[in-house]
């Protein structure tokens, strides 16, 4: 006997469209449950990011950057100071004890004419030598042959440096006074200013080989005259 199915009880005909049905409803569901979450996600980030921002908090500018100013250097001329060198040649000194030479220095720092050693200021020992020798204010005031540039060759080549201040290390300043007469000699010298009597000895020495000046003037005619001539012994 052949079993045969009614139409309507036969389900297997409709098995393919239910499934078709069933995996859309499952599809719909799953695309509306992700809109959902992601929109609740953003909304209640946006909602923490706007608690966290005071409402009475005020927005800065902007801060440019300003370039740097410099400062102005003012546009001063530069400060020159003239300073005059004499090149002088050292005096040799020759010692048992082989001591390297050191030059014998004049207290000549700066420009020097014989108006600044003529012995006007030292009413002492302009005193002592009033009765043979007045001083007067001359015209023209005496000369060393050459000028006090050669004088001061002169005198550094022919100093020496006594062995015995030198060991002792023995230093100063010593002013020696002579008179240049009306024919140019120089004579009467003396020690103004003593520093020690190893130096004295050495600057009267020198002083008394000076060559002959050119004498000064007074009235128009030659006159002696007082001169004081500083020399400096230094290590």
């Amino acid at each position: 006997m052949e079993v045969k199915k009614s139409l309507a009880a036969d389900l297997e005909s409709r098995r393919g469209t239910r499934f078709l049905l069933g995996l859309v409803l499952a599809l719909a569901l799953l695309v509306v449950c992700l809109e959902y979450t992601t929109t609740d996600s953003f909304d209640d980030y946006e909602d923490i990011l706007a608690g966290d921002i005071p409402e009475d908090m005020e927005l800065m500018p902007p801060i440019e950057n300003s370039p740097q100013l410099e400062a102005l250097k003012p546009d001063l001329p530069p400060v020159t100071e003239q300073i005059v060198t004499v090149e002088e040649k050292a005096t040799t000194v020759k010692s048992e004890t082989e001591v390297p030479p050191r030059p014998v220095e004049l207290a000549l720092q700066e420009e020097v004419t014989l108006e600044d050693i003529i012995d006007d200021a030292m009413p002492e020992a302009t005193a002592e030598v009033q009765e043979t020798l007045p001083l007067r204010v001359v015209e023209q005031l005496p000369q060393f042959p050459g000028g006090m540039m050669l004088l001061i060759q002169w005198l550094t080549k022919n100093l020496k440096y006594p062995d015995a201040a030198r060991r002792q290390q023995i230093q100063g300043r010593v002013m020696v006074s002579f008179i240049v007469n009306t024919d140019g000699t120089t004579v009467d010298a003396k020690v103004v200013h003593s520093v020690h009597p190893l130096l004295d000895r050495e600057a009267l020495r020198v002083v008394r080989m000076l060559p002959r000046w050119q004498p000064g003037v007074s009235n128009g005619k030659p006159c002696r005259t007082l001169v004081h001539l500083p020399i400096v012994f230094k290590l």
